[in-house]
């Protein structure tokens, strides 16, 4: 029917999009649409999916860049916090989280290989693995092994021909070890999985494009043929009466071939030309948008702030921005919850310090920025917060200011046991005659 048709749907039998649902027994059905939400087949088809389709590219750029664009800081102790931006720098820490979330959306799962310095000092580097090779190790009833304390018992990769296995105290390939563990090691931390959506404890995530899948097909299709037919439609025919010789035929052929160069032209009154009639695509433009916005929905997104639709889908858009921003900062929490559990925990190990900190995100929400804003003035307008170079500090970094001065006027707090005002004033001073010399 249509490239795109071909290109999703394919043409052998044995593909779950080419076979009728209309089954005879509600088995054929169940075994279709396991198919559809788990084979390795269906995830390959959810990124191509996304190379292809502009909505589908657009949703997934969009919440990708909402939970992970907005930029991040770390909160904890201040000498902690200034070597993790510097760590964070080198690595690139802004560009792996976009990726990370990337993967989460299109695949249901990230994972991630923290690439260690050569003394198991330092997290160096982060490798990215096709989510669509990657697993935990499974019984026979699909089950993930677990081990003595309910972990999964080993990572698994397979690609072509060879297969990798991450275990606590090893590494095997083919099924043979290639490297053991030292003392306190386990190579299942090396391996880092991320998700947005996912079953209760089920280590493995949800694609946020397997339930829309079909949908977004149907649309594409739909789409497909509307622009044919508005493309196809406005052609000229010739209408011919009697039954002329055929070299009369192929020399009008020829003079309509040229009609966007020629103006004039004589033709038999047994001639009449005419339009090919355009088709009436009203109802299928309707159904394109319904199922454009049934997509943007599964995403947490307004279809109305990714392209212009019908009046219809326009309504109540502000209570709409207000529950997208609702879903992207639980997002942000979940997945700030895994990073530090896998990666920041990690590499406060690796760096052997008591010391703790952790990674926050942004928000780039207005409504929910105005909101916190307006709450913490109204509470100091009453007195009910004095000023805390503690709360200064941790506001700055979450708005992205300069922090250096507020550290001074912290460290001061703290060893000196000094109070809030007495600080300020004090920096305050310093402050001046920094700016006298």
């Amino acid at each position: 029917m249509s490239s795109i048709k071909d290109f999703f749907f394919g043409r052998k039998k044995e593909n779950w999009t080419v076979q009728a649902l209309e089954s005879k027994s509600i088995e054929d059905i169940k075994t279709l649409m396991s198919l559809r939400v788990s084979g390795k087949q269906a995830k390959e088809q959810y990124k191509k999916l996304y190379e292809k389709d502009g909505l589908t590219f657009m949703l997934v750029n969009y919440l990708d860049h909402k939970i992970a664009g907005q930029g991040f800081y770390f909160d904890g102790d201040s000498d902690l916090v200034n070597k993790l931006e510097e760590w964070s720098e080198e690595v690139g820490l802004k560009f792996v989280l976009k990726h990370i979330v990337k993967d989460a959306i299109i695949y249901g799962t990230a994972w991630v290989e923290l690439v260690l310095s050569e003394d198991y000092r330092n997290i160096e580097d982060f490798r990215f693995f096709d989510p669509t090779k990657m697993d935990f190790a499974r019984d026979n009833s699909g089950k993930i092994k677990l081990d003595e304390n309910g972990e999964p018992l080993c990572i698994v990769q397979e690609e072509g021909l060879k297969k990798r296995e991450w275990y606590k105290d090893r590494i095997e390939e083919n099924g043979k070890i290639i490297i053991k563990a030292g003392i306190g090691d386990d190579f299942r931390k090396h391996i880092a999985y991320f998700k947005l959506e996912s079953y209760g404890d089920d280590p493995m995530g949800l694609s946020l494009i397997a339930p829309i899948y079909r949908s977004a097909i149907i649309r594409s299709n739909i789409s497909d043929m509307v622009g044919e037919a508005a493309y196809r439609g406005g052609g000229i025919v010739a209408y011919l009466s009697g039954n002329p010789p055929e070299e009369v035929k192929k020399k009008l052929a020829e003079y309509l071939k040229n009609i966007t160069s020629k103006n004039i032209f004589v033709f038999s009154d047994k001639i009449r030309l005419d339009l090919v009639p355009i088709p009436d695509t009203r109802e299928r433009e309707g159904l394109i948008y319904y199922l454009a916005d049934e997509e943007a929905s599964t995403f947490g997104i307004p279809l109305d702030v990714l392209m212009c639709g019908v009046k219809s889908y326009r309504q109540d858009l502000p209570s709409k921005l207000a529950d997208m921003e609702a879903r992207i900062s639980s997002y942000q929490e979940y997945l700030a919850f895994q990073f530090n559990k896998q990666v920041i925990d990690f590499l406060l190990h690796l760096w052997k310090t008591d010391k703790k900190a952790k990674l926050v995100f942004r928000t780039q929400s207005p409504s929910i920025k105005l909101s916190r804003s307006r709450r913490i003035a109204t509470l100091a307008r009453r007195g009910l917060i004095r000023y805390d170079p503690q709360l200064e500090l941790h506001l700055r970094r979450e708005e992205g200011l300069p922090v250096k001065f507020v550290q001074l006027s912290l460290k001061q707090w703290q060893e000196e046991k000094k109070s809030p005002e007495e600080i300020k004033s004090d920096v305050e001073i310093i402050a001046k005659e920094e700016d006298e010399v």
